[in-house]
């Protein structure tokens, strides 16, 4: 699995489609990029020069992303954002939303569910941490019940 960058648009927490009409005006306007549709129904944006031979982009379900993608790649994808207009971003995996490559900030559209995901990592973080905690001691306990056993088997 690789790290998701999408570019979606939200208001006020809910999902609005990007259209493929839109995506296609996109291409046309972009003159390095160039779509086609694949049997999914999707349409697979890549580079119509040849320069940048990573650069795909999925447009699916009302949204656009990349998988794992570059630098170059998100740049791009803030540009495109950024000419769809109307409340579109570029959100990664761990809900944050680019405003460039090296600058991210949590969008008010997302930051209950980041709260929320944040908590349950806490919870899980300290459920580790407790399964270690009696995992350990069940291991010294086992060695102190060895030692007694060996010390009563051999009369130490």
């Amino acid at each position: 699995m690789g790290y998701h960058v999408t570019i979606l648009r939200t208001d006020k927490g809910k999902k609005i489609p990007i259209l493929q009409n839109e995506v296609e005006q996109l291409i046309s306007s972009v003159d390095v990029l160039k779509a086609k549709q694949d049997s999914l129904g999707r349409v697979l944006i890549t580079d119509s020069t040849g320069v940048d031979p990573d650069l795909f982009l999925v447009w699916q379900d009302g949204e656009i992303w990349a998988k794992s993608p570059d630098e170059k790649t998100i740049q791009l994808m803030i540009n495109i954002a950024e000419k769809l207009q109307a409340r579109a971003r570029v959100r990664g995996d761990e809900l944050e939303t680019y405003s460039n490559y090296n600058e991210s900030y949590i969008h008010e559209d997302d930051k209950e569910e980041f709260y929320r995901i944040l908590n349950l990592r806490k919870k899980l973080k300290s459920r580790v941490l407790v399964r270690k905690i009696y995992s350990r001691i069940a291991v010294v306990a086992f060695f102190i019940f060895l030692a007694s056993l060996a010390k009563l088997i051999f009369k130490f």
